[in-house]
């Protein structure tokens, strides 16, 4: 059992290297013993670090002082604390951040790698809603697998978000291209014995056209070709008479083609768990980008703006993104989406204005219908069109013209106004238009009025019947 209280009472040596005791050795583990990583050049090749120059008198007086910012010293009672307290605090951590304290410094990797630690990254894992960690693999290298970073394991490029669950690597698409071997290039006894990929990655990986999509990592099949080879050559050695060549073969294929076949039951478990867990980062992702447009939308409309005016906005880069929105993120982008709102507006306020133009216009067409309406169809047809009409009342072809809203609520009453004052003008322009084209219409219409004023009314419409035509 481990014979320290805190972390920070664990021994290490001048070059910061830990001394565990001898107890402690056996509970260690290495957890990362299986995790690919990007390989380093040799201690000698290495180049040899500046040293550190200390500064004089004069130029630290000529250099200005820094403040640090930020939440600094937080964490400084970390390595204080009980290791039983710790654990608990441990414990409710994701696998990301307890890789990112192994990685801190020796004493926390003495901690979180120990064998007595592994309910850590158990507890942390089911808490992910992770797949479980096979066999082949220990608790920390799956970590590392699912959530050590998005990096290829062979040459480091970034980003590489598809993880190869049967290979037990991640890879780009170049690495993929040069390791990767087709079925043509696996001997076919050993095929179901050697963990592959049974997915379909474009041609440019193809070495050759087949119609399977099984592709095999060739250092895994060297591994294996090796591994069987050794075991040929240790069974079938002269001095050996122990063991039997052909039994053992046998049992080492059986229990490898066993491994193949659980890897690739479990490689279906994780496909789903990543279709999964990508399906609801997207649902999430859509969320906060819906609720970051809704607070963006609030606040152009407390501006007052329109609905309409901000909707175009959906598919801004600065709208779409998938970050909360916060006053500061405001006074950043609101200069950026002004612009774009303000000429929305315009567009809308021209097309809006069209279309209360046509309405206003269809209101008085349809009220100088029914001025016409009672009227004898050789005076329907000897008055003037609506356009001579609209052209004669200049007030009103400026009420038509406008495009406030409010104004359609004073255009009845300009109508009523026009038609009342064009009425005179109207039965004028008749007489004088049956003169000129029909002469003996003209003497009966001058009849008419004559008998008509005698009687006392006119042949054109009266005020009363104006208005009870218009309803006002």
């Amino acid at each position: 059992m481990c014979s320290y209280s805190t972390l920070a009472e664990f021994p290490s040596s001048i070059g910061g290297r830990l001394q565990p005791l001898a107890s402690d050795v056996n509970d260690f583990v290495s957890g990362f013993d299986d995790v690919p990583t990007i390989s380093s050049p040799p201690l000698e090749e290495r180049p040899i670090k500046r040293s550190r120059v200390t500064p004089t008198d004069n130029e630290s007086n000529n250099t200005g002082s820094y403040k640090r910012t930020g939440t600094v010293g937080r964490l400084s009672e970390l390595p204080l604390m009980p290791l039983d307290i710790l654990y608990e605090v441990l414990g409710h951590l994701p696998p990301s951040d307890l890789l990112s304290l192994s990685r801190m410094n020796k004493a926390f990797r003495y901690v979180i790698m120990s064998r007595r630690s592994l309910f850590l990254w158990a507890a942390s894992l089911r808490g992910c809603g992770a797949p479980p960690c096979p066999e082949d693999m220990s608790a920390p290298a799956w970590a590392h697998l699912l959530y050590g970073g998005a990096y290829c394991y062979s040459c480091g490029a970034k980003p590489v978000t598809k993880i190869l669950f049967s290979l037990r690597r991640r890879a780009c698409k170049s690495c993929m291209a040069s390791h990767l071997l087709c079925p043509s290039q696996v001997p076919q006894e050993h095929r179901n014995m050697i963990p592959y990929e049974n997915e379909y990655f474009g041609n440019s990986i193809h070495r050759s056209r087949c119609s399977n999509n099984r592709h095999w990592w060739d250092v895994d099949v060297e591994a294996f070709c090796a591994e069987l080879d050794s075991l040929k050559r240790l069974a079938g050695d002269a001095d050996n008479t122990t063991l039997d060549v052909e039994a053992t073969v046998s049992e080492f294929l059986a229990r490898k083609k066993k491994v193949v076949a659980d890897i690739g039951e479990h490689a279906l478990i994780c496909s789903a768990w990543v279709k999964n867990r990508n399906a609801c980062r997207s649902t999430l992702l859509s969320d906060v980008r819906a609720k970051r447009f809704e607070d963006i939308k609030s606040r152009f409309l407390e501006l007052g703006y329109s609905e309409k005016d901000v909707v175009q906005l959906r598919l801004h880069p600065e709208v779409r993104t998938s970050k909360p929105m916060s006053e500061r993120v405001w006074q950043r982008i609101a200069p950026l989406l002004l612009p774009r709102v303000n000429s929305a507006r315009d567009q809308r306020l021209v097309r809006e204005g069209g279309e209360h133009y046509r309405q206003r216009r269809a209101l008085v067409a349809d009220a100088y219908a029914k001025v016409l309406r009672p009227l004898s169809p050789l005076r329907l047809a000897l008055s003037p069109t609506f356009a001579d009409f609209l052209c004669g009342n200049q007030a009103l072809a400026d009420a038509v013209a406008l495009s406030a809203d409010r104004d359609n609520l004073y255009l009845p009453k300009l109508i009523y106004e026009a038609i009342c004052k064009f009425c005179p003008e109207l039965e004028a322009r008749a007489v004088e238009r049956t003169r000129q084209s029909f002469p003996l219409q003209h003497r009966y219409m001058n009849a008419q009025i004559v008998v008509n004023q005698l009687l006392g009314f006119t042949c054109l419409p009266t005020i009363a019947i104006v208005r009870r035509n218009l309803r006002l």
